[in-house]
């Protein structure tokens, strides 16, 4: 039995649909991808790094404790 042939707005899809149509999508993505570095090239790192130099985290090493649940400690087993 033969199929009968696409319509031409199906035929329409299914060329804009195609594996070769994401690739090319994918392709353009990855090549955009690789270009943000050149955006950024101007950059103010120097203004950056001084507005966060003297930043500290909320809570300081030494304040860290553990918190020791269960028999056995899960990190004794």
């Amino acid at each position: 039995m033969k199929t009968p042939p696409l319509s031409p707005e199906l035929q329409q899809q299914h060329l804009e649909v195609t594996r070769r149509y994401f690739m090319q999508l994918g392709a353009a993505g990855f090549t955009m991808m690789n270009t943000h570095p050149l955006w950024a090239k101007d950059s103010d790192e120097a203004i950056l790094a001084d507005a966060t130099e003297d930043l500290e985290y909320l809570t300081h090493p030494n304040e860290f404790g553990t918190v020791e649940r269960g028999k056995p400690l899960p990190y004794r087993l």
